[in-house]
């Protein structure tokens, strides 16, 4: 009876592959076979992929699924699923081995599809096509009987997370992804540690962007580590947290990664001795003093008489014992400033520290809001130095994240950002995931712009995230969908 079963199963499918296959025009689906790991029953690997040993195809609430029948039931949280079997001609090629060409079986939220591997690959690459649509979520639940009564025999069943891929593209390739409810179950099993740019993500100053509370809590109390990663040096650890708690959010100072801590921290890590002439903000005296060191100049206003229009240097008061210049943020910063700067950082010997190299600051209005890489030009243009930039998407940035949470690891943690040269590079160099919002400096025509130039480009790739999404608003929500679907 299962023999003829599958058989039926196999004549039907192959009916409407050839009488369909072509008359449909919609996006092809492709999902590269190397993803096929060698592995054992219900083993979930980061790329969302399940093998099972075959067994009854199985109707759970979200989906199809295949397994042993002597092993019991399937994971009812494995939602999109593709079962294949040899014997009823549904194969798939092993990693080493030889493929067929023969159809597979995949399940969507909404349908219920099969795809057949095409006679092409791409850079040695062979990729498994979405042809067709069988039937309707509808028509399954209503043949939901004779559903559970197919068998599938073959030595092995094959369950791939249904994510469209682009045909041009591996799996390592794969970017700017819309992130929906097809991909959440992965962004929140996949990983342990959120890493949340602030300014453009959260916030645009002084409005709290809708969700952004929520979220926060909402993965906290699923027991995600929530950190904070921000270019900002306006305010220290103490700061920002006093502030998320103020707008509802219950965090802790070590929770946030800013770069007046860095530079700190970075000043201790190589035994730093000696004066800082320090372009920038309170937080950067707050944060340095901690860790003992001492920032002679620079802080606040330096005020130029309006009645002059030349400076004397031989007026000036440089400090003989400044071995460090540091640029940060600074509403104050004048041309005096930059002299000083300028000066000090003659001395050969004199180390040259910057927080970041973002060129504006994002605002929820009309006005361009210079960032620190403005300041930073300046005194780079004046110099002739170079500084060691510790903000990011440089390494010390996370070499300072997993200074405070060794067990933070790259493969399990996402970057959430605004900004492709900053939060994405970042994420991309560090191996982790990244997630890109709209809500910030990056418009989708900005990158649909940079996608465009890294087809001729492919250094351009490094500026590409993983997933995209409108706001952090959105995310919630389809954690929250994710949620309500697997209970």
């Amino acid at each position: 009876m299962h023999h003829n079963s599958s058989l039926m199963l196999a004549f039907v499918l192959s009916i409407i592959l050839v009488s369909r296959a072509h008359s449909r025009q919609q996006e092809r689906g492709f999902i590269p076979p190397d993803l096929l790991p060698d592995t054992s029953l219900y083993h979930i690997v980061p790329q969302g992929v399940i093998l099972l040993w075959s067994g009854p195809v199985h109707l759970v609430p979200n989906g199809w699924a295949v397994c042993d029948g002597t092993q019991g039931t399937p994971d009812l949280r494995d939602r999109f699923v593709i079962g294949t079997g040899s014997n009823a001609q549904y194969s798939v090629g092993q990693r080493g081995g030889a493929s067929t060409a023969a159809p597979i079986i995949t399940v969507h939220p909404t349908r219920l599809t099969i795809a057949q591997m095409p006679e092409h690959s791409h850079g040695g690459v062979t990729y498994w096509e979405e042809v067709d649509t069988i039937c309707s979520k509808d028509e399954i639940t209503a043949n939901q009987k004779n559903v559970t009564q197919r068998t599938i025999q073959s030595d092995k069943s094959t369950m791939i997370d249904t994510t469209r891929y682009h045909h041009r593209h591996t799996i390592e390739q794969q970017v700017c992804t819309r992130l929906n409810e097809v991909h959440i179950g992965s962004i929140l099993n996949d990983h342990d540690t959120f890493l949340f740019d602030c300014d453009g993500v959260l916030w645009c100053s002084p409005v709290i962007l809708p969700g952004a509370i929520e979220l926060l809590n909402y993965l906290t109390q699923l027991g995600k580590r929530v950190l904070f990663v921000t270019n900002n040096s306006l305010k220290t650890q103490r700061g920002f947290s006093q502030w998320l708690n103020e707008i509802g959010y219950p965090a802790k100072p070590e929770q946030v990664i800013c770069t007046a801590w860095i530079t700190a921290k970075y000043l201790k890590s190589i035994n730093y001795k000696g004066h800082c002439y320090c372009i920038g903000m309170q937080s950067m005296v707050e944060e340095l003093a901690r860790e003992g060191f001492h920032i002679s100049d620079g802080i606040g206003s330096d005020p130029v008489s309006p009645e002059i229009d030349w400076i004397e240097t031989s007026t000036i008061p440089f400090d003989d014992q400044i071995n460090c210049v540091i640029s940060a943020f600074d509403i104050h910063v004048n041309y005096l400033k930059i002299i000083k700067a300028a000066t000090y950082l003659s001395r050969p010997n004199v180390l040259f520290l910057a927080t970041n190299d973002d060129v504006t600051t994002p605002q929820n209005d009309v006005a361009i809001l210079p960032g620190e890489g403005t300041i930073l030009a300046s005194i780079v243009a004046a110099s002739g130095r170079s500084p060691t930039i510790l903000g990011k998407p440089r390494t010390p940035m996370f070499d300072s994240i997993r200074l405070a949470f060794p067990d933070v690891k790259p493969n399990r943690t996402i970057m959430i950002g605004d900004r492709l040269e900053t939060d994405i590079l970042f994420g991309n160099r560090q191996g982790l995931t990244t997630l890109l919002v709209f809500s910030g400096a990056t418009s989708e025509k900005k990158l649909d712009t940079v996608k465009q130039s890294a087809e001729k480009n492919p250094n351009d790739k490094e500026f590409l995230p993983k997933y995209c999404i409108k706001d952090v608003q959105h995310l919630l929500e389809l954690l929250i969908l994710q949620e309500n679907t697997s209970t």
